[in-house]
């Protein structure tokens, strides 16, 4: 019995050593660096199209796009992986008196090569952008023209834009803050979350939280979770019409005492409880609140299905 042991436990640690060698190998990494500077128009459009790696983008007063890039390869061995990185081709383009850049994998392989790449660009103050990866994160500071970001896997960070925000993931948190203009927010499995925001909001997602903070000027503000909970805090517009929503979660909205505005509520296995005095119309019922509050204006619609909903004075 003792030697069969031994055997045993021999052999487990032949099995770990041998495992540990393999990811030993297997993590020859090579690293290939890429910088480009390319003119454009002050309010020309970038366009960056990456597969797998984070990007970050910001603005500058010139006339120009300034490209850094770091290609990371990971295989059996350095040559290997040399190998692999140099099949992944940055392409630069002027189109338009824009730049379109975009990380070119060979058909097909992109899944197996085990190459990623990373971009930080500098573009223009006034310039548009369109930046999208795969896997990855994608983060963007004070961009003054049209701005559109997406990925399939990772998380999505506006910091400033001045012409509103389209920002897009499946899975990750989608974050936008410092925004003038209408902005758009959705995720399949993440939060949304959107802070000092003049303009409108459009905002969904599957599962995660909606939450709404230092929002002014907008016509239309709405907020869609199937699983989490909504929180709004902010002003409301007199002819602006707010709607948030949630399957299962609750919704918080918090709102100055002075508001006026019309009012409906609805759950099916939660509480509805307010801090304003509402003229109550239709039916009362502890499941919906339909009314008037400070003589009307704005609308304000209210619902979950399994969860509270609480509407509280700033």
């Amino acid at each position: 019995m003792r030697h069969q042991k031994s055997i045993v436990i021999t052999a487990v640690c032949a099995l770990l050593v041998l495992s540990l060698g393999v990811a030993a190998v297997a993590d020859e990494k090579y690293e290939e660096k890429f910088n480009k500077t390319e003119s454009i128009a002050p309010d020309g459009k970038v366009k960056l199209t990456n597969i797998s790696g984070d990007v970050w983008v910001r603005t500058w007063d010139k006339a120009e796009v300034q490209i850094n890039a770091l290609k990371t390869a990971k295989a059996s061995s350095m040559n290997k992986a040399k190998e692999n990185a140099q099949l992944v081709k940055i392409e630069v383009t002027k189109v338009d008196g824009g730049l379109e850049v975009i990380a070119k994998y060979p058909e097909g392989t992109h899944k197996h090569l085990n190459v990623s790449v990373n971009f930080d660009l500098m573009i223009p103050a006034k310039a548009a952008l369109t930046a999208v990866t795969v896997s990855g994160d994608v983060k963007v500071e004070k961009i003054g023209g049209a701005l559109k970001v997406a990925t399939v896997s990772g998380d999505v960070t506006v910091m400033g834009a001045a012409k509103g925000a389209d920002a897009k993931s499946v899975s990750g948190d989608v974050t936008m803050s410092d925004v003038t203009g209408d902005v758009y927010l959705n995720t399949v499995s993440g939060d949304v979350k959107a802070d000092r925001i003049k303009g409108s909001i459009s905002s969904e997602t599957v599962s995660g939280n909606a939450e709404l903070s230092g929002i002014s000027e907008a016509k239309t503000v709405s907020a869609k979770v199937l699983s989490g909970d909504v929180t709004y805090q902010g002003q409301l517009n007199k002819e602006g019409r707010y709607t948030f929503k949630t399957h299962s979660g609750n919704v918080e909205v918090t709102i100055p005492a002075d508001s006026a505005f019309e009012f409906s509520a609805e759950t099916f296995s939660g509480d509805i409880s307010t801090d304003f005095k509402v003229e109550v119309s239709g039916k009362i019922s502890k499941k919906e609140l339909h009314g008037t509050v400070n003589g009307g204006g704005a609308v304000l619609n209210l619902a979950s299905f399994s969860g509270d909903i609480d509407l509280k004075k700033i």
